[in-house]
């Protein structure tokens, strides 16, 4: 058996449950009737795995094949989302275990593709960190950037070219706001004024 502890409100149709183990879920209010779950009373094990067998998983893998419907994601964004919605550990582990198995999740596929599309706009310091945030393993990262011949001399130039007809490099101001918008994106130091004197010489800008 397990004791209810908390029986509080989550949104407007939804109330999430806490019991004594910190096992947390979130029900339907409708639902909360239904199985006549209380504060200080107590869930038997079997309504607890009919619970989680019966309603939450189903409701999660549902709530997952919506996410990764219009954009692909990663493990970690899916997790996150499921987490938010007070899907238990073992609900989420079964739903990214399913994915998985029907390929509707593959974080090396994700960052494979993220450094093909961003590879030409990002330094690999930023590809790295970008992936990273989105929960890529590092070893995953690696593999990745590791498929394709990255040219960041050939990535900053592009995106200097373009910042010099923003920016007046000539003015410290100007100068300021691209070195700034260049290290958002990955860049050392070094490597912007390297890069900033090569499109300088072959742009004829003093």
């Amino acid at each position: 058996m397990y004791r209810v502890t908390e029986v509080s409100p989550y949104n407007k149709l939804k109330v999430r449950v806490k019991l004594e183990s910190g096992f947390t879920f979130a029900l339907y209010k409708g639902e909360i009737s239904k199985y006549k779950i209380s504060t200080d009373e107590y869930i038997s094990e079997d309504l607890l795995k009919q619970i989680v067998d019966e309603v939450l998983k189903k409701r999660a893998k549902e709530r997952a094949l919506y996410l990764i419907s219009d954009v692909t994601k990663t493990k970690k964004q899916i997790t996150d989302k499921l987490e938010k919605d007070y899907y238990p550990k073992s609900v989420i582990d079964y739903v990214i275990g399913f994915l998985e198995e029907y390929s509707f999740v593959d974080d090396y596929g994700f960052a494979c593709s993220y450094v093909q599309t961003y590879s030409s706009k990002k330094s690999v310091s930023q590809l790295k960190y970008d992936l990273y945030k989105k929960g890529i393993d590092k070893s995953i990262i690696e593999s990745a950037l590791s498929e394709f011949e990255i040219d960041e001399d050939a990535s900053i130039d592009r995106l200097i070219e373009r910042g010099i007809r923003k920016y007046d490099i000539t003015d410290m101001s100007g100068r300021r706001k691209l070195y700034a918008m260049l290290m958002r994106k990955g860049y050392g130091y070094d490597c912007i004024n390297r890069a900033i004197n090569r499109v300088k010489d072959n742009s004829c800008i003093d």
